[in-house]
């Protein structure tokens, strides 16, 4: 949410989607129509680097994923 709305960081939707779709990867529902309702407000190719970050970060461990 932060980065969605750019509460104590850049708005950053590409970040906002990432983050909602590990979430959804861990089956939150709010989180899946949150993520489905922001990618309305994306390009495909930004959908497509959101989705890319998330699997990065994920084999990551969730360290240095902002």
């Amino acid at each position: 949410g932060m980065y969605y709305e750019g509460q104590g960081v850049d708005k950053k939707l590409v970040y906002a989607y990432m983050w909602l779709d590990i979430a959804v990867s861990q089956e939150d529902k709010d989180a899946a129509k949150a993520r489905d309702l922001l990618a309305k407000d994306m390009t495909p190719p930004q959908i497509e680097e959101a989705q890319e970050l998330a699997v990065a970060c994920a084999e990551k461990n969730f360290k240095g994923c902002d």
